[in-house]
């Protein structure tokens, strides 16, 4: 299910996932979501803001698993679904909010969300992840299941791209790759990650090539075309 403000969707990796969709068994969901402007009568600074308002909402609608648009997913996150509330909470760090797993009528959610009536528009993550951890999850760890690391909430980027001795990221179950931050000069693309040793290439290649939970990869052409590599259905 995609959430977002838009008609609909268009492009070249969009019309790579349509032609997926058949032969991974897999459905997609286009839920079209207005852009708040407001959080309890207080105008919202920045369309981060919305999103961070949004995705508290929309969880306490659906439940389920939220990801940010650049986490990448290493392993199932199914065993998490039992749990009220899963976040990532790194040690002496405020919580994470790229990657959130809960029912729908987990307590924390409904206590994040009140902690924006006072809202400090001023403050990057304030009411995302300061506020919540220091006004809810310090005196109330009890309310969620806490992930120390292998959420991978983080920030990786120097592991990612400047160490590529860092194996560490198979154990993890996901990683947010901060793509807004990409340290590196040179364009990363299909063709750029065959080659370059660094994790974040070696974990693109992983779910290319390693990873084929409903299909076999050997019935999957891989064709070039120009600077990308096209998935082909034999």
């Amino acid at each position: 299910m995609i959430h977002s403000n838009l008609g609909d969707l268009g492009g070249y990796y969009w019309d790579i996932i349509h032609s997926l969709l058949s032969v991974t068994n897999t459905t997609i969901h286009f839920q079209q979501t207005p852009i708040p402007t407001h959080v309890f009568g207080q105008k919202l600074s920045s369309i981060y803001h919305a999103s961070d308002v949004t995705r508290i909402n929309v969880l306490m609608k659906y439940g389920g698993i939220y990801l940010d648009t650049d986490s990448i997913v290493l392993k199932s996150l199914k065993k998490f679904l039992h749990f009220e509330m899963v976040l990532g909470w790194p040690e002496m760090e405020d919580m994470g909010s790229q990657i959130l797993i809960a029912h729908k009528n987990a307590r924390f959610l409904r206590l994040w969300l009140n902690g924006y009536r006072i809202y400090k528009s001023s403050i990057w993550y304030y009411n995302a992840g300061q506020y919540p951890t220091e006004q809810i999850l310090h005196s109330r760890p009890d309310l969620v299941h806490r992930i120390k690391t292998k959420l991978g909430v983080h920030n990786l980027l120097t592991k990612l791209h400047e160490d590529p001795e860092w194996a560490e990221w198979r154990e993890y179950y996901a990683i947010h790759l901060l793509a807004r931050h990409y340290p590196g000069v040179e364009e990363v693309n299909e063709v750029s990650v065959m080659t370059s040793k660094t994790p974040y290439a070696q974990i693109i290649r992983y779910v290319l090539y390693e990873t084929a939970p409903y299909f076999d990869l050997h019935n999957v052409v891989l064709k070039r075309n120009r600077h990308h590599w096209v998935f082909k259905k034999t």
